[in-house]
Parts: structure tokens; C-alpha cells; sequence
């Protein structure tokens, strides 16, 4: 049940995120074609400084899933009220504050923006702020479904208004060319998702509206608030450290630049959050499992899941390296391309970050925050002093480089050391070893794919829409012929394709069973 849930959780996620990620392509496509460079940038820029305001949450989010999990295991009706009690009264703090905070910065926003010819600049960044502020309205209830693992209903929920959303800001663009409509339109749906959602938990759950039950008892708090704690360094590190490269390129390069850099951000970012789909479907499934499995069983489960998700953001990083500049010439033109050596360190960064997140999905799952608190603050300080120094001799690139160097000094051995250290505790140190030779082993696996589809792809000339579907076939087929030969006879390939297969079956058979 638990696998079942996770994989429907994840194949809805997914293809409910393939279809807005079209969409997203055909606005952005018709979004440069009305509106100047600059416009993208600001788009870029002001996303990245609010979500550094997001700060305020404090990983409130992943503290609240870790703190459901066995209360939801229990069927404890009453204990889960009062915990979304207490987290209704965080969230309205969080948003009170994130409001705050933005409105203080509006007279020193002259800092950010470098220059530009964009008028009401100061309207524009009000318009985000609150659409910002709004988010924290109502959400906490999303964690609840989250928890429940009923990722498939917020994900069906927000992708359905994101389409309708999109869909009005092309009509938007189209007819009118006004900029302000445009975000007015996305301020609307971000109150519609939120009260949908809301209206979702209420009925599926509806003894959380009874606010007379009150607030966990002293104990339960004191350890929510010890995860809290800790997960406020994490947030610290994640918000400065993926946040502000836009925040630096527009300071000492330009927000011009910022826009070109924008559109391979809109391709990343679509795919990071297909991965955030991904582990959103199984973290839930991972924390059950935690909690009712033994050590061995969730070692078993960590091993799969990482070679199934090495396989597939190898096969991403792959895709990106050898088709990024042709989609982005073919899309929106010669003009916004970057430097392939710009390209290829935008993609290494991705593929590192995506690389991390199994260890983090469990980690979260298991609630080990504590334990590498303090190692956002010398990632952070690590990342913002090497992208000082490299921005000004490698451009985009050094920004780039900053992050990823300063993760493979942090993150890249203390997140599998805790992992393994402090939740599977059993034999860690021969575990760890183990871990660093398969990320070693998925990691060479995937560079002598890109670099043998580079040279495949070179061979196809000038980049035409059929000459891009080409090199994307071949990037297919060359990647799951290597794939299937270096890894089909390994465990994890076969209780993966078991899993898999377990789930078509089960399908097949509820299909006919309605039919019946």
C-alpha cells in the first residue's frame, strides 16, 4: 500500500507538471516576444528576493510533515487538531512577517536593481511581495494531505490553476501587453490554489476545524520546536545559497543579463520542480516506512530509490548539456544564448543538486535535521565569498561555480554521513564508503554518456526543429541501451522494475474490476 500510494502520488505529480510545463514554454515563448529583456529580468530578480524573505517560514513545512507522520500513523484524530492548532498560528507569523520585511526593503530597492528603464519598478515589486504574502494564507492545511500521502490531490489542485493561470497571462499578454494584469493574474490564483486545497482538508479531515481542541501538550512542542530550530539553519542555507545568484548578477553584471540567464533558469527550475514532485510523492511513503520498518528494510529502500533517481537526473543532466542551446536558440533565439562553457556549469550544478536529494528526502522523512544544523552557515558563507570573488572575472559562470564548489565542500559528505551516522546507524562506516562508490560509479556512468552524445549530436549541423528532435532521440536511445547494460542485472534495477511492474498490474486489474 505504502509503494502503491508513493508511485500514484508520483505519477500524477508528474504528468500534471508535464502539462504546465508546456504551457509555461508557449507563455514564456510569447512573454519575450511582447516584453523586453528587462522584463524577464525583474521577473527573475524579485522571485529570488522574496523567496529569500521566505526565510521567516524557518522549515516550519518539513518540521510539520515529520511531526504528523505518527500521530496520522495512529488515526490520532485529536493530537493531529491540535498540531494544525499550532501550525495555522505559525503560518499567519510567517506571513505577518515576510510582509514586514518587504515593505521595509522597498526604499532601498535602487540597491538591486542596477538600472532600469521599467516604470512603477516599485509597484511591480509590491505586486510580488504580495502574492508572496499570500501564499502562507491557508497552506498549512496542504501539509496535512502531504503527510497523508495524498501528494497526488495538491499537486492535481495547483497544476490545474497554474494552467488556468497561464492560460489568462497569455490571453493577458495578447491583448492587452500590460505587465500589471499580467501578475494580477497570478496573484488570483495563487488565493484560489490555497482556498481549494484548504476546502479539500476540511472535508477529507474535518476535525481540524474544531479549534476548541487546543495546542499540543508542553512535550510535543518543546521537540517540534528543537526540529524547527534546526531546520531554520537548513532553510537559512537553501534560501542563500539557490536565492541570490539573480541578486548578484543584476548588482555587478546587469539586469539585462539577468534575463538572458532567466530562461535557462525556467528550464532547471521546471525540472527541479518535477523533482521536488518526485520526493514530495515519496517522502511521505519514506517516513511511514521509517517509523514501521526496520533499519535494513529502509537501507534496502534508500539503495533503489538512489540509482533509480542517479539513472534519471543523470539522463536530465544529460538532455540539458546537449540540447540546452538549441531549445533555447529554436524558442526565443540567437540572442539569449549563452556560452556552451556557461551552459555546461548551469548543468553541473543541477545535476549535483539533484544528486543530494534521496539523502535529503530521508533525511527530512526521518526527522535528522539536528544533526548538520551548522552546516549552512559555512556553506553560505563558502558560497557567497567564492561567487564575490568568481562573478567578477567568470561572469554568470562564476556565480555558478561558487555554488557548486561550496556544496561539494558541505553538503556532498555531511548529508550521507548523518543519514548514515545517526538513522541507520548500523555498520555507517562501511555503508558510507558504499555510498560514495556508487554516487562515484552514477557519476562516471553519466559523463561518458554526455560525452559520447555531444559527439553523436555534433554530427546533426545546424539546430532546425527536426534536426532537435533528432538529437533528442538519439540522447534517448544512446543513454537507456548504456543504462540497461551497465545496470540491468543489479538488485536495485530489478526491485525498481518489480515495484513498477506491481503497480501496472494493479492498475490492470482495478480497470477491470470496474468494468465488471
Amino acid at each position: 500500500m505504502r509503494t502503491r500510494n508513493s508511485l500514484i502520488n508520483l505519477l500524477a505529480s508528474v504528468g500534471a507538471q508535464g502539462v504546465n510545463i508546456l504551457l509555461q514554454f508557449l507563455s514564456r515563448f510569447i512573454f519575450v516576444r511582447y516584453f523586453s529583456e528587462e522584463y524577464l529580468g525583474v521577473n527573475g530578480l524579485f522571485t529570488e528576493v522574496l523567496t529569500i524573505f521566505s526565510l521567516a517560514e524557518l522549515g516550519i513545512g518539513i518540521s510539520m510533515m515529520y511531526g504528523l507522520y505518527d500521530v496520522i500513523a495512529k488515526k490520532d484524530e485529536q493530537a493531529v487538531a491540535c498540531l494544525m492548532n499550532l501550525y495555522r498560528r505559525m503560518y499567519a507569523a510567517v506571513g505577518a512577517a515576510v510582509a514586514g520585511i518587504g515593505c521595509a526593503l522597498l526604499p532601498f530597492l535602487d540597491v538591486f536593481v542596477k538600472s532600469t528603464e521599467i516604470p512603477h519598478i516599485r509597484l511591480i515589486y509590491l505586486m510580488y511581495l504580495a502574492n508572496s504574502v499570500l501564499s502562507y494564507f491557508f497552506a498549512y492545511k496542504q501539509t496535512l494531505l502531504r503527510a497523508d500521502q495524498k501528494e497526488y490531490i495538491v499537486s492535481g489542485v495547483t497544476q490545474l490553476v497554474k494552467c488556468v493561470q497561464v492560460l489568462f497571462q497569455i490571453g493577458i499578454i495578447l491583448v492587452t501587453e500590460n505587465f500589471y494584469l499580467y501578475l494580477g493574474a497570478q496573484m488570483v490564483c495563487q488565493i484560489l490554489t490555497n482556498v481549494l486545497l484548504a476546502a479539500v482538508a476540511d472535508r477529507k479531515y474535518p476535525y481540524i476545524r474544531n479549534r476548541s481542541a487546543g495546542l499540543p501538550d508542553r512535550a510535543v512542542r518543546k521537540d517540534l520546536y528543537r526540529h524547527i530550530r534546526a531546520m531554520a539553519f537548513h532553510r537559512f542555507g537553501s534560501v542563500f545559497v539557490f536565492n541570490t545568484d539573480n541578486l548578484l548578477i543584476s548588482m555587478f553584471i546587469g539586469l539585462g543579463t539577468v534575463g538572458l540567464y532567466s530562461n535557462y533558469k525556467l528550464v532547471t527550475n521546471n525540472l527541479r520542480t518535477v523533482a521536488d514532485y518526485i520526493y514530495n510523492a515519496l517522502t511521505a511513503g519514506v517516513g511511514n516506512l521509517a517509523v514501521t520498518e526496520p533499519a535494513e528494510r529502509t537501507l534496502s529502500v534508500y539503495h533503489t530509490l538512489q540509482m533509480g533517481m542517479s539513472l534519471l537526473f543523470g539522463w536530465m543532466a544529460v538532455c540539458l548539456l546537449t540540447l540546452f542551446n538549441p531549445f533555447i536558440e529554436l524558442f526565443f533565439g540567437g540572442k539569449y544564448l549563452l556560452p556552451f562553457s556557461t551552459v555546461a556549469v548551469i548543468v553541473l550544478d543541477f545535476y549535483i543538486l539533484e544528486m543530494r536529494q534521496v539523502t535529503l528526502c530521508f533525511r527530512n522523512a526521518m526527522g535528522l535535521f539536528w544533526y548538520d544544523r551548522y552546516k549552512p552557515v559555512f556553506e553560505v558563507a563558502l558560497n557567497l565569498g567564492l561567487s564575490l570573488f568568481l562573478v567578477q572575472r567568470y561572469g554568470i559562470a562564476g556565480v555558478i561555480l561558487g555554488t557548486v564548489i561550496s556544496s561539494l565542500a558541505t553538503n556532498f559528505w555531511v548529508e550521507p554521513l548523518v543519514f548514515f551516522r545517526y538513522g541507520i546507524q548500523k555498520d555507517w562506516k562501511r555503508n558510507l564508503a558504499g555510498y560514495f562508490r556508487r554516487y562515484g560509479c552514477y557519476t562516471a556512468f553519466t559523463a561518458v554518456c554526455a560525452v559520447l552524445c555531444l559527439y553523436v549530436c555534433g554530427r546533426f549541423g545546424e539546430v532546425t526543429v527536426l534536426t532537435f528532435l533528432l538529437r533528442g532521440a538519439a540522447v534517448c536511445v544512446i543513454y537507456a541501451l548504456l543504462a540497461f547494460a551497465v545496470f540491468g542485472r543489479s538488485t536495485e534495477w530489478k526491485e525498481l522494475a518489480g515495484k513498477v511492474s506491481g503497480l501496472v498490474k494493479y492498475r490492470k486489474k482495478a480497470e477491470g474490476e470496474q468494468e465488471k
